[in-house]
């Protein structure tokens, strides 16, 4: 297995997505691996999926989860 970087030494992931602005959903990538990338991300109340109940809809983590692979290929 490959050495894992620092979130610190990872493209800025902006650089690393097609979407922009609010939806851009990610901030940065965490760790990343041929195998392997992990990203975070930080829900706020100017969060563009939040319901009335304060909460991001479940079905929103396809998104994520579609982003940190775009992350993923761009950084291989």
């Amino acid at each position: 297995m490959m050495a894992t970087p620092s979130s610190c030494e990872f493209p800025p992931i902006q650089t690393l997505l097609p979407q922009a602005g609010p939806m851009a959903l990610l901030e940065r990538v965490l760790s990343h691996t041929s195998e392997q990338t992990v990203c975070e991300c930080t829900i706020r109340p100017s969060n563009l999926f939040l319901n009335p109940q304060q909460h991001v809809p479940v079905w929103i983590g396809i998104e994520y989860m579609a982003q940190s692979v775009a992350a993923h290929a761009s950084l291989l």
